[in-house]
Formats: structure tokens, C-alpha cells, sequence
């Protein structure tokens, strides 16, 4: 196992679809996952961030905060590659400019990503655990729950809602 890497995703929601990526190589090559990608020397995790939508799926976001630390663990020997250990700084994040309650752009997938596509509720339900990484709907959950409601929508407005 090689030492431990710094990664950073976005959980980039668009009313209530979030944008996933099918990962092209490992670790967790063929499955679902949300956007990101290695840290280079020098980088700062937001400019990351920005680099790695563009790069992966050809959109621009505004980071809207910290949603979580993920620490991914996988021993040399076990699943895909030789191992691996990651720290992945996960943001909560929204498309630049995108105006609330119009449909999100076509994301195009590039770099590592297989494909790129925006998934509402019941079809990131629907996917079996086998096609994500693990903790992703648990992850996109807490996104949904955190994000802010758009400053134009009445106190208490669930309903209206866009990130």
C-alpha cells in the first residue's frame, strides 16, 4: 500500500437530482460515485474541487461548504488495485451560475470518468449497492438535508429548494 492520499468530491445538487459520476479506473472501477479526485502538490482543496468538475464532467460549481470527511481504507491483496488509503474532504456544492428551478445542464464525462449523469431520488434508490461506492446514499442524504433553502423561498420551504 502506498501512503495515504488526499482526494476531494462535491455532492453538487440541482433541485433534487445530484450529479454522479461511473468511475473509470480504480479504485471502484464501474461504479457510481460523486465527482472528485487526488489533490496535487501545492493545491488548494476548493481550487481542486473546481478542477476536478471540470475535468470529470465539464461543469463549473460553487463550493457551499465542508459535508464530510471521508477516510476510505482497502488493504493491498483485497478488491480492485493494490490497496489503497484516502482522505477525501467532501463538499456540498452547486452548479455556477445555474439559476434555481431550471434543469441542470448535461454533464460530459471526461479524464477518469466512465460517464457522468444527473440521478433524482427514486433512481439513486434503485441502484443496486454493488453499482455505488460505498456510503453513497447515506452521503447524498446529508447533502440533501444540509443545503440551504435559496434566499427568495418562503421560511420553512422544503418544496422549492435548489442548490
Amino acid at each position: 500500500m502506498k501512503a495515504p492520499g488526499v482526494g476531494v468530491a462535491a455532492a453538487v445538487l440541482a433541485g433534487e437530482r445530484v450529479l454522479l459520476v461511473r468511475r473509470g479506473g480504480p479504485p471502484a472501477a464501474g461504479r457510481w460515485a460523486l465527482p472528485g479526485g487526488r489533490l496535487e502538490l501545492g493545491e488548494r482543496l476548493e481550487a481542486a474541487l473546481k478542477r476536478e468538475l471540470r475535468e470529470e464532467c465539464a461543469l463549473e460549481i460553487e463550493p457551499m461548504g465542508l459535508l464530510e470527511l471521508v477516510e476510505a481504507i482497502q488493504p493491498a491483496g483485497t478488491g480492485d488495485g493494490d490497496g489503497y488509503h484516502w482522505l477525501v474532504v467532501t463538499y456540498l456544492a452547486r452548479l455556477a451560475g445555474h439559476p434555481p428551478g431550471a434543469p441542470p445542464p448535461a454533464p460530459r464525462a471526461g479524464d477518469d470518468a466512465r460517464e457522468a449523469a444527473w440521478f433524482d431520488p427514486e433512481a439513486l434508490k434503485a441502484l443496486a449497492p454493488a453499482e455505488t461506492v460505498p456510503g453513497l446514499l447515506a452521503l447524498v442524504e446529508r447533502a440533501r438535508a444540509l443545503r440551504p433553502a435559496p434566499r427568495d423561498a418562503p421560511a420553512g420551504s422544503c418544496a422549492s429548494r435548489e442548490c
